[in-house]
Parts: C-alpha cells; structure tokens; sequence
C-alpha cells in the first residue's frame, strides 16, 4: 500500500505529456469561449463607439440617458438571440 503512494507521488513522463495535452486544449477551449463572448458585448460596444464617433454630442448631451438605456437593453436582449443560434445544428 505504501509504495503505491510513493510511486503515485513520482510524476513520469507520460503525466507531464497528459498535463501538456490538457493545457492545451483548455486554453483553445477558453479562447472559443471568448470569442463567443465577445458576440454579446461587441454590438452594444460598436454601437457607444459609433456614436462617440459621428454623433458624441448625443452621449455628452440630452441624449445621454436614452443612448446608456440602449446600448443597455441591446446588452440584455441579445444573449437570447445568440443562445437560440447556438442551440442549432450546424451541419
């Protein structure tokens, strides 16, 4: 019982080979994750910087407010867009 303690606690070659594969592919599986992601931010995002762009006097001005409570709602709506989109097959 002892000695496959010891042994356990003595990583080999094929235990780093494994953690090298699994890092790997976490780290592809989190950049998908992120570029997934970034669909629900980047319209709302585009939207705040197109209009800093050609029309800033509507974020400094009146229509602050109004602007914010878009780009807001635009922020909670698509998520259901693009979960419905996911759900679907590709093929």
């Amino acid at each position: 019982m002892r000695t496959i303690k010891i042994e356990s606690q003595n990583p080999t070659n094929e235990d780093y080979k494994q953690a090298l594969y699994q890092s790997i592919i976490m780290a592809f599986s989190s950049l998908v994750a992120l570029i997934t992601a970034s669909y629900w931010f980047f319209p709302s995002l585009a939207l705040l910087i197109l209009l800093y762009m050609f029309k800033s006097q509507w974020i400094e001005g009146s229509y602050e407010r109004i602007v914010e409570y878009i780009a807001i709602a635009i922020f909670l709506i698509l998520p259901a867009f693009y979960y419905t989109k996911g759900k679907q097959t590709i093929f």
